[in-house]
């Protein structure tokens, strides 16, 4: 009886999910649009203070305790790792339309999204020219589904 149990749930989670990636991916479509910064400039925790980033270029970021990776596309992928907290990150881009949270350690710039693909493990995003796959917690699910209109 419990494989049966495991065995429904797994399939109900995958439906669920599946789901929510079609209606994610119907409403994802490259929308280029103008921002009114062309340049974040990030006050970090170390002696440099500042840190400035081309917001057309950025394409995550990711937590790691105190300190965030940020991958950016300069002629080529480039990831830079600096002392400053995603909080913090997220809380200094707030006028920044395309940057979403999507997971307690992402933070992405729709620009780069290519599509999403759901499984019973959750919702998954697949980003533009990288192998890596961003998850996407279940909280920030319909917090990204309004961000992307």
């Amino acid at each position: 009886p419990l494989s049966v149990i495991v065995l429904l749930r797994q399939n109900a989670l995958n439906k669920f999910f599946n789901s929510k990636a079609k209606e994610l991916n119907k409403v994802l479509e490259p929308k280029h649009r103008e921002y009114e910064l062309k340049e974040l400039k990030l006050v970090t925790e170390t002696k440099q203070g500042k840190l400035n980033l081309n917001i057309r270029s950025f394409i995550f970021a990711k937590a790691a305790d105190n300190y965030t990776e940020i991958h950016h596309f300069e002629e080529k992928l480039k990831k830079e790792v600096v002392r400053i907290s995603l909080k913090s990150f997220e809380e200094q881009a707030i006028n920044i339309k395309n940057l979403v949270r999507c997971h307690r350690s992402f933070l992405v710039n729709l620009e780069w999204v290519e599509s999403f693909k759901g499984n019973a493990q959750g919702l998954q995003l697949y980003l533009r020219d990288m192998e890596l796959t961003v998850p996407v917690s279940r909280k920030y699910v319909e917090g990204l589904k309004k961000q992307l209109g």
